[in-house]
Formats: C-alpha cells, sequence, structure tokens
C-alpha cells in the first residue's frame, strides 16, 4: 500500500540521510469506513463492515491491551472480520478493524478460541478442507497478533494397529466444543460423529503422560457422550439410551457448547441440529450422581426459559463470549446452515446478569453489531446512479431480503441516497424495495443503467438466475420514475443451447460506436461480448465473443487433480474509469470472493487480458493478498468525493457492503519532504515515548516496524505541550513514527528497549 511504501523510504531517509522517492507501478485500493450511512434514523458506526449470516462468536486480545475483543467468523464465504473493543472494561465499543484480519489464521466452517496452554492468551481452533483439526498457538507479543500453526493433530482411535492413529476429522456442518471436560487441566473436545450417530469425546491425555503444555495427545474415549439417542421428530433426545435406532437421522449439522451452568462441576450440553428451530439444553448428571461417565439426566427444549427462548431460525448454534465485557460470559445464538437460513435479525445476544458457572440470561437484541453496519440479507450487488438528478452519485443495492423470508425468489433494490454534497458524500437508506422491484419475483437480481434508446433518459437492465436480460424502459416524467418492462428475454437466449445461468450484465460501449454494448457476466465464470446492432432508438444485440478476453473469474485450484477451474464463478462485471484518464477498466466480482480488475485499454479485440494483482488492499497491508469479501463479490465504482478517483463499493454473499478508497493518489517517483517539524524522546524508549510537533489540527499518526509493517495508529488531537504515547506493547527493536495531515508529512525513529 503506499502509505506503508511511503513509511518505510521515509524510515530509510530518517535513519542513513538519503534522498527520499515514492515509486508507484500501480494504483491501489484500500479498504475504509470513512463514508457516513444512515439506517432508520440511526447512524451506522460499522456500516462497510460487510453484514453477517452464519456467525460464531469469540473472544480474543487483538492488540494485547488487556481489553476482550470480539472475533467474529462467518462460515458463509469463511470470512474472519475482527471488532476491536476501544471502550472501557464493562462499557464496551466495537470498531470494525479489517486491517487485524491479514494477522489472523484462516479457517474453514469451524473458528473457536481457548487458552489451550494456560499461558492466557486465547489459541483458535478450526479446520482445513480435508476436515482435519487446525490449531494456532497464540504467540502475540504486541499490539497485532501473531499465531503458529501446530500442523496436523492427530487423535488415538480405539483399533488394531496399524490403524490406531488416525486424523481428528470434523463433519462439515458440525461445529465442535473444547473444553476440560475431566477438570485434569487440558482441553478435551465433544463433537457430532454421523459414523457413530451420536456425540463423541475425545479425552486429551496431554496432563495424564506429562507432555509438555503446547502439546495434544486425543484419544477418543466415548462414542455417545452424554448418554443419549436423537429424536427423529424434533430436537429431543431420549435419555439413557444410546442405541442405533436413530444414527442416520442426519448426516451433519449439529453445534454443540458444553457450560457448567449450575456449578457442579460437570459440562452441561446447549445442542443445535439442522432442520430444528431451538437450541436444546441437558443436564449433566455426573456430578449428582458421582458418576464416571458424563450422562445427561434432563432435557429443557425451551432454553433459556425464563427469557425469550433461543431461538426461531432454523439450526441455532450458540457460542459463550463475553460481549458486555464485565468479566462473566454471555450467550450469543446464529444459524449455522449456511445453505439456507435467517439472514437478518437473526444475531441474538443473551446478556448474563448471574455468574460464569451460574449463568442468568436475559434477552437483549437479535441483531447484535448487525445494528452498526449495512445487513440487506444476503448477496449484495451494488450500482451508482444519481437517482434525484441533484449532480451527487446515488447508491443503488441489489440484494434478496432475507433468505428464509424470501427463498432468493423476491430479490429487490435497496436506494441509499446520497444526502451529502458532491464532495462529501453521506448515504441514508431511504427505500429497501426501491421501485418494489420484489413483485417482479427474480432470482439473482443483476442490474446494469444506461441510455439504450437514446432518449437521454437511463434504462434498466436486469439479470437473472436462468440467464435471461431484463429490459426495462425509463418512461419517467417529471420525478415520478417509472420503468416500464419492454423485454423479458433482451438477447433472444434459447436456455437449452446456452446453458449457462446467472446472467449479470454490465453496458460499456467496446467499439465507440456511440451505442452502448454488453458484457455479461454468468455461473461459469465467463464473459460474452455482445454488440449493440440495433438502430440508437431499438436496442439489438449481437453476439461477439462467448470467451470475451480469455477472462475467468473462477478460484484456480491447485487441489484438484488435475488442477483447473472451480466449476462456479458468478462473474458479476462492471466498466468504470477508476483514474480518470479516460481509458476504462473492468472490475470483476467472484464466486469466492475477489474482484479482478481488468484495463480495456484495447486498441483491437483481445485473445486474452491479463489482471492486476493486489488491487484491493486491507488498511496497513502494502504488499497483498487481495482483500476476499468472503463469496460472491460484486464491485461499483465512482468518484464520490469530487477528487478525481473513483471509489469502490463491494457487496458479498453476507448482505453488506464494503467500502474502498484509492490510496495511492500521488504520481509515481514524487518527491516526498517532511513539512513540520516532529521530535521524539526519550529515545531510546522504555514505557513511552513524549512527541514534539507543530503537526496540523487534522494530522494522524503511524508507527511502523522496520518491515514496513504497521503496528499503531493514533488520532491525537491538537494538544497543548509534547504528546505521550504508551509503547509498553512494542517489542525491542527500531520503529518509524509518521505524522500525516492531507499532503503534509513528518516523520522521526525511534527505538523501544527493555
Amino acid at each position: 500500500m503506499y502509505r506503508i511504501r511511503i513509511g518505510f523510504i521515509l524510515f530509510m531517509h530518517t535513519l542513513f540521510g538519503a534522498q527520499v522517492f515514492a515509486q508507484r507501478a500501480s494504483y491501489t485500493y484500500a479498504m475504509s469506513g470513512n463514508i457516513p450511512v444512515t439506517a432508520g434514523g440511526k447512524s451506522l458506526k460499522n456500516a462497510w463492515a460487510g453484514g453477517m449470516n452464519n456467525v460464531q462468536f469469540n473472544n480474543l486480545d487483538l492488540n494485547s491491551d488487556g481489553l476482550n475483543d470480539l472475533l467474529v467468523f462467518d462460515r458463509t464465504g469463511n470470512k474472519v472480520m475482527p471488532f476491536l473493543n476501544t471502550g472501557t472494561p464493562g462499557n464496551p465499543n466495537f470498531v470494525f478493524r479489517a486491517d487485524y484480519e491479514t494477522y489472523l489464521p484462516k479457517g474453514i466452517a469451524v473458528y473457536l478460541t481457548a487458552d489451550y496452554n494456560k499461558d492466557g492468551r486465547m489459541d483458535i481452533f478450526t479446520r482445513d478442507d480435508t476436515r482435519r483439526l487446525k490449531i494456532y498457538k497464540n504467540i502475540s507479543k504486541g499490539i497485532t497478533p501473531e499465531f503458529e500453526d501446530l500442523g496436523d493433530m492427530l487423535r488415538e482411535v480405539i483399533a488394531n494397529p496399524p490403524f490406531n492413529m488416525q486424523p481428528f476429522l470434523l463433519d462439515p456442518g458440525d461445529i465442535p466444543s473444547f473444553t476440560d471436560i475431566d477438570r485434569d487441566g487440558d482441553l478435551d473436545a465433544v463433537f457430532y460423529q454421523s459414523t457413530y450417530g451420536g456425540y463423541a469425546m475425545c479425552r486429551n491425555e496431554q496432563v495424564e503422560f506429562g507432555l509438555p503444555a503446547d502439546s495434544f495427545r486425543y484419544r477418543l474415549v466415548d462414542f455417545c457422550h452424554g448418554y443419549f439417542s436423537e429424536s427423529p421428530f424434533a430436537n429431543e433426545v431420549f435419555l439413557g439410551t444410546c442405541t442405533e435406532s436413530f444414527k442416520w437421522r442426519h448426516a451433519g449439522g449439529s453445534s454443540c457448547l458444553l457450560w457448567d451452568t449450575d456449578d457442579d462441576g460437570d459440562q452441561d450440553m446447549i445442542i443445535g441440529n439442522i432442520g430444528f428451530p431451538n437450541l436444546l439444553y441437558l443436564k449433566n448428571g455426573k456430578s449428582d450422581f458421582n458418576g464416571f461417565w458424563d450422562t445427561m439426566i434432563a432435557q429443557d427444549t425451551l432454553f433459556p426459559r425464563n427469557t425469550l427462548r433461543a431461538a426461531s431460525y432454523n439450526f441455532p448454534s450458540g457460542f459463550k463470549c463475553d460481549v458486555d465485557m464485565d468479566g462473566i460470559p454471555d450467550l450469543v445464538t446464529a444459524p449455522a446452515d449456511n445453505l439456507g437460513s435467517r439472514e437478518r435479525n437473526q444475531v441474538w445476544y443473551y446478556q448474563n446478569t448471574g455468574q460464569t458457572r451460574k449463568p442468568v440470561l436475559q434477552f437483549k437484541q437479535d441483531n447484535l453489531l448487525q445494528d452498526g453496519m449495512i445487513d440487506l440479507g444476503g448477496h449484495t450487488s451494488p450500482h451508482f446512479w444519481d437517482v434525484d438528478s441533484d449532480g451527487d452519485q446515488d447508491l443503488l443495492v441489489v440484494h434478496n431480503g432475507d433468505y428464509e423470508r424470501y427463498g432468493n425468489q423476491k430479490d429487490r433494490i435497496a436506494l441509499f441516497r446520497n444526502a451529502g454534497t458532491r464532495n462529501t458524500p453521506s448515504f441514508v437508506l431511504e427505500d429497501e424495495d426501491f421501485l418494489k422491484f420484489s413483485s417482479q419475483s427474480i432470482s439473482f437480481l443483476k442490474i446494469s443503467i444506461g441510455d439504450l434508446n437514446n432518449d437521454g433518459k437511463p434504462d434498466l437492465l436486469a439479470g437473472n438466475f436462468r440467464g435471461y436480460i431484463r429490459y426495462y424502459v425509463n418512461n419517467t416524467i417529471g420525478s415520478s420514475l417509472a420503468f416500464v418492462l419492454a423485454d423479458t428475454n433482451l438477447l433472444d437466449i434459447i436456455q437449452t443451447e446456452r446453458g449457462r445461468y446467472y446472467a449479470a450484465p454490465a453496458l460499456w460501449d467496446y467499439n465507440k460506436d456511440g451505442k452502448p454494448d454488453l458484457l455479461v457476466g454468468a455461473y461459469n465464470g465467463k464473459l460474452e461480448l455482445w454488440e449493440h446492432t440495433g438502430t440508437a432508438t431499438a436496442p439489438s444485440f449481437t453476439l461477439v465473443d462467448d470467451y470475451f478476453g480469455k477472462i475467468r473469474s473462477n478460484e484456480f485450484r491447485y487441489s484438484y487433480n488435475p488442477p483447473d477451474y472451480a466449476p462456479d464463478g458468478y462473474a458479476v462485471p462492471y466498466v468504470c474509469d477508476l483514474n480518470g484518464d479516460k481509458k476504462q477498466e473492468l472490475l470483476l466480482g467472484c464466486a469466492y470472493g475477489a474482484v479482478q480488475v481488468y484495463s480495456l485499454d484495447l486498441k483491437s479485440m483481445p485473445d486474452s487480458i491479463g489482471y492486476w494483482p493486489n488491487f484491493l488492499m486491507y488498511p496497513g497491508n502494502q504488499d497483498g493478498p487481495d482483500v476476499n469479501m468472503g463469496s460472491f463479490a460484486a464491485a461499483a465504482a465512482s468518484d464520490l468525493n469530487g477528487d478525481g478517483w473513483q471509489e469502490l463499493v463491494c457487496g458479498n454473499r453476507r448482505g453488506g457492503l464494503n467500502l474502498f478508497v484509492q490510496n495511492s493518489q500521488r504520481n509515481a517517483f514524487q518527491l516526498v519532504e517532511p513539512t513540520f517539524h516532529t521530535k521524539v524522546y526519550p529515545n531510546p524508549a522504555n514505557d513511552l515515548i513524549r512527541i514534539e510537533t507543530n503537526m496540523p489540527q487534522n494530522a494522524i499518526m503511524y508507527i511502523y516496524d522496520i518491515s514496513g509493517r504497521l503496528v499503531q495508529t493514533y488520532t491525537p488531537g491538537k494538544k497543548e505541550g509534547a504528546l505521550e504515547v504508551n509503547v509498553t506493547r512494542l517489542v525491542p527493536g527500531m520503529y518509524q513514527l509518521i505524522l500525516e495531515a492531507e499532503n503534509s508529512l513528518s516523520a522521526a525513529a525511534f527505538s523501544v528497549l527493555r
């Protein structure tokens, strides 16, 4: 990224007195949240966080400040979402911080935290694409998290050699629980196993065998943890039996939360199952009857009974997580079925007003963190258009409303009206079903807007699941918007011949004849180019290329044998001029969550076009990788602040939006010189540094380590005298401090010693 690149060059300049230049090979965009959004009269604090669907909640101190933060994982797209707690104990304030995602390990389906080695830092439990358990040890030393992959963890199964050692495998749809079940000081595991038709318990024998605290030795010791069988008719169980009768009730799809809720020393169970809309509480009678095995002796299908029952949606899962930061774990529930479940008001928060091991749960809200972000359900796809002709760009967002209510069968358009100015954008959610598009009953709607009949008014194209493009003529008179359906199959596609679904249109005059042509993306990840061969007032299109530029939006999977593209691409094109140079670029959304960028500055019809890597960046990251929106990315661009560079908004399957702003606007090889005075002392420092500066009012401070990695950001404001900054969380070494305000820069190097 530009800022880090500048920071590192300034670092070398400060240390060695070299002349300072900033070289930019190509421009990039950084994720941002600096455009305000209001919905329902409320300002959205984390408006551009990206939405939530099937989330798992955890606590983790991301910046080692002694305050627990929230680490949210959405199994829809396997997206990690860090929320930094900027409040105080008992009074949290959670701010979405995408930059922390780059420090966190990737995960699939499951993402849970637990302190397995008792060092006071939460470690991460997840799995890989082969279902193997993955454990990442927290080795953080400073204000950015750091994790070590412990490699493949093995469990010992009861079998004859040589088959006694097998990988610890997790079923794809299940959520396990890691806790100390036998109270010996190490973490055991309970998880659903469709092979055995019940919950299995793996005992960690690390303590029994005197192994180091950083090691595991899992042994499968119980094929029927809790000694119960599941009912095939409801999310309830038959206590005191472990027969085979119902072992194939479901092949997967169970969530398991272990929690000693009655302070008797054994772990009770809170389980959810696919196909049922409730959490089931099971009381463990091991301590009550001094038993050897964990045995469930009572059940409650209305858990938690003293407040609003959790939950009213399919396949709920529960998570212990301290939300109000009072040191006592609360309960958060969310649906675990990422193939079809509720997508709005589904993150339920129950505050624990009791104790850690004797909770008293009170329902507080059904939209935890969602109430501070744009979250329209699922499958968001943005488009810019000046709806009210006031000179600034409004934001249209296609979305499904909520899968549980509409089943992706009544997609609609939300209107975020730009209530700001040409140079200071501000969006207000005005209508979630703009133009009442839900009445069209379109699945997987994608739109493009442009004047197709040369009457000076923008018309609307709508692609759908079947691969058709619907044409709506703009018949607006005055301020009353009116779009009339003129053609349900503008391209005259015969579905059985085409065999390509999920049409996503983008208007583009590729041959510069003054008539808009069409790029159409599809499920197979390819783009079709259709030329406007009709008259100026009567559009008609002819297929020119069914594999334009050899562009593919499919993920290339090296794990395939042989390696090949994934079959699903869901290409969503958007044509724009990013930097105002009169040369157009193509933004291409993808099924796997990336946005590819291609130059469309074409002299002739290309055989192939290469895309720009590392284009959308996380804050504080200069070399990539590209930001991944999770899944089903779709992008749109517009110059929202009048600076000549277009801002980007990206949708995703989770129903939210991410904002990106151009972050390298200075020219290549531009000389960078300090424009105000900065002095840092003491140097070397131990716990505090003091900064003397005549910086402008709106300066921001950045601290980089010697590798050029951003480790701290601070907005000091205007203060009298020297600023004081705590550096106790920085590891010993050399650091660079940069103060930046608009186009003004100042830098100073310092070191930390212990």
